[in-house]
């Protein structure tokens, strides 16, 4: 958030409050949408979930992946 902020001129908290406003959702959870549309696609595709697979949707461990996949 901070560096979304900052490249925009504002700071994490304007930042965060100006894209809710704008977009209707928080930032992260526009983008834990965003990841977990991007992962149901990739699977549909055939893609096997796997450490790569998950890393490459930012994030770090295959737990936290499968609860935010679950959610």
């Amino acid at each position: 958030m901070a560096t979304l902020g900052k490249a925009v001129g504002m700071s994490r908290t304007a930042f965060s409050l100006r894209f809710t406003e704008l977009v209707g959702i928080a930032p992260i959870g526009y983008l834990t949408s965003w990841r977990m549309n991007l992962a149901e696609l990739r699977i549909q595709n055939g893609e096997r979930v796997n450490l790569d697979f998950i890393e490459s949707l930012g994030y770090r461990s295959e737990s936290s992946f499968r609860r935010a996949f679950k959610k």
